[in-house]
């Protein structure tokens, strides 16, 4: 175990052993959620804001959508035409 400090800005900063091991490069996007009692940390998988796939998902304008969502509001949006 590992034990760190809080910064002043809230952070704490994962040991690079840690990184390497679970393959995290500096600048991967991760989920922080809690159970009540524990904080868990995990790399961000991607899900589309509408149908909630994970396949070819992207951040398009802030938003995470997939390729099929978004030929779908393309061609509704009469960009297809």
């Amino acid at each position: 175990m590992t034990t760190k400090k809080i910064t002043g800005a809230g952070g704490v900063t994962i040991p690079k052993e840690l990184r390497a091991e679970l393959n995290i490069p500096i600048g991967t996007v991760v989920d922080i959620d809690t159970d009540g009692e524990y904080i868990m940390i995990r790399k961000h998988i991607p899900v589309c804001h509408f149908c909630r796939g994970i396949e070819n998902v992207k951040n398009i304008m802030g938003m995470e959508i997939c390729k099929d969502c978004a030929k779908k509001i393309y061609i509704q949006a009469g960009a297809g035409k």
